[in-house]
């Protein structure tokens, strides 16, 4: 016998994709609350404004948003930490 015992896991998934579907953010993230944590990277978000694009959309919603947008590219377990 194994010493996984047993288990389920569920991990479900939306994916929303094509022409001007950014526009739902804000719809698709007040479904889940009244707050939102935007994980990001270092730059390419932020120079193609995407990343002010989405924080408006999510505000216009009523929804708090905190961004995180200091994640490098194969991040280190210190920023994992932080």
């Amino acid at each position: 016998m194994n010493n996984f015992g047993k288990w389920d896991y569920c991990l479900p998934t939306k994916i929303i994709f094509g022409e001007n579907q950014l526009e739902k953010v804000g719809i698709e993230a007040k479904r889940f609350g009244k707050k939102v944590f935007l994980v990001t990277g270092k730059a390419s978000m932020k120079k193609s404004g995407v990343t002010d694009q989405v924080l408006k959309i999510i505000g216009k919603e009523g929804i708090e948003v905190t961004l995180y947008d200091a994640v490098e590219s194969n991040p280190s377990t210190d920023t994992i930490d932080r």
